[in-house]
C-alpha cells in the first residue's frame, strides 16, 4: 500500500510500538471519516432509459411469541403509475419485490425475493396492497425494499433503519398504532364486523371511515382482578406544540378482567380540516395512573 499512500510505508519503517501505534490511529480515524463521507454522501445514478417510481409502505411492530417482535410491512404496487409507463397493448407486468433487513452486527437476517404479475394497461388505475409478515428479535435494523419489472426499465426502491423494541419485558407498552383499510379481497382480516387489511398509505379521504388498530400490553389488575385504562385519539396540526393543543378524535374508557387487549377504531374525521397531522394516541392505566403513546404521520385529504 506504500504506492498508494506514504503513511503505510512510514509504518512499515516504525520500529518503536507506541510511534508506530500513534500512526496506526491516525490511519484509522482518517479511514473512518471518509467512509462516513463516502457513505451519507453517496447517490446511485441510472440512465435516462430506467424510469424510477415510489411506492407507499408502512411498518408496524407488535409483540410476537418466545420474547420476538411481530412487523407488518405493508406495501402498495402502485397500478396506476406503471400503467402510464408500459405500452397500452400491455396488459400485465411481471414485477420483482425484494425484501431485506441487516441487523446490528450487520448480518442479513432476512431476506425475500418474490415475483408479482400485475394487470396493467390503458384504464387501469389504483394500487395493489400486499403485506410481509415476520418476527424478528428486538434490536436496531436496516430495512430495505426494491421493486423491479422483469420487462422494461421500471424501478423503486426505499430504505430506512427500524429500532424493534422489546415488547416481552414487565411493564406497560402498546404497539404501532396501525392504520386499516377497507377491503373486500380474500384474506382480509374481520374484525367487529368490518373488513380490512393493513394500509401502507398515510393519506385519508375526509368522506371515508377512518380505521385504526393498536395492542395495549400488561394492564394492571387490582386485587379483584379488575383492569381499567383510557384511551384517546388527537390529530396534531403541523407546527402545533403537542398533545395539548391536539383536536381530540376518539376518546375511550374500559374495565375489565385482560391485561392485554386489541383496540379498533372506526373514526369519523368529515369535520377535521384537510392538511397534515401527526396522529396520537395516548393509553392511560388508571390502576397504576402511568401513561403511554404512539405516534404516527396522516394527511386528510378532500375526496
Amino acid at each position: 500500500l506504500s504506492a498508494w499512500d506514504i503513511r503505510y510505508q512510514e509504518l512499515y519503517d516504525r520500529r518503536q510500538p507506541a510511534t508506530r501505534a500513534i500512526f496506526e490511529n491516525e490511519v484509522k480515524v482518517e479511514t473512518r471519516a471518509t467512509v462516513d463521507r463516502a457513505l451519507a454522501t453517496d447517490r446511485q445514478t441510472w440512465d435516462k432509459q430506467v424510469s424510477m417510481v415510489q411506492f407507499p409502505h408502512a411498518i408496524d411492530t407488535f409483540r410476537g411469541t418466545e420474547g420476538g417482535s411481530l412487523l407488518d410491512i405493508s406495501y402498495a404496487i402502485p397500478i396506476t403509475t406503471l400503467s402510464h409507463l408500459v405500452p397500452d397493448t400491455m396488459h400485465a407486468l411481471p414485477v420483482e419485490i425484494g425484501f431485506s433487513m441487516v441487523n446490528s452486527c450487520n448480518q442479513q437476517c432476512v431476506a425475500q425475493l418474490d415475483t408479482v404479475v400485475v394487470g396493467v394497461g390503458k384504464g387501469r388505475t389504483g394500487a395493489l396492497v400486499d403485506l410481509i409478515r415476520y418476527t424478528v428479535p428486538p434490536d436496531r435494523y436496516a430495512v430495505s425494499m426494491h421493486l423491479r419489472s422483469l420487462t422494461g426499465n421500471i424501478l423503486g426502491a426505499w430504505k430506512q433503519a427500524l429500532r424493534v423494541v422489546n415488547y416481552s419485558t414487565p411493564g406497560l407498552s402498546m404497539s404501532s398504532v396501525q392504520l386499516l383499510r377497507r377491503s373486500p379481497q380474500r384474506g382480509a382480516l374481520e374484525i367487529d364486523g368490518v373488513k380490512v387489511i393493513q394500509s401502507p398509505f398515510a393519506t385519508q379521504l375526509l368522506n371515508e371511515p377512518f380505521y385504526i388498530y393498536f395492542q395495549i400490553y400488561d394492564l394492571i389488575p387490582d386485587g379483584d382482578g379488575t383492569t381499567s385504562y383510557t384511551a384517546e385519539c388527537r390529530l396534531i396540526r403541523a407546527g402545533d406544540q403537542g398533545w395539548d393543543e391536539g383536536i381530540p378524535i376518539h376518546s375511550k374508557e374500559k374495565t375489565g378482567r385482560m391485561q392485554n387487549v386489541n383496540e379498533f377504531y372506526t373514526i369519523n374525521l368529515e369535520k377535521i380540516k384537510p392538511g397534515k397531522y401527526t396522529l396520537a394516541v395516548r393509553v392511560t392505566d388508571r390502576m397504576r395512573v402511568e401513561s403511554i403513546s404512539a405516534t404516527r404521520f396522516l394527511e386528510v385529504v378532500k375526496p
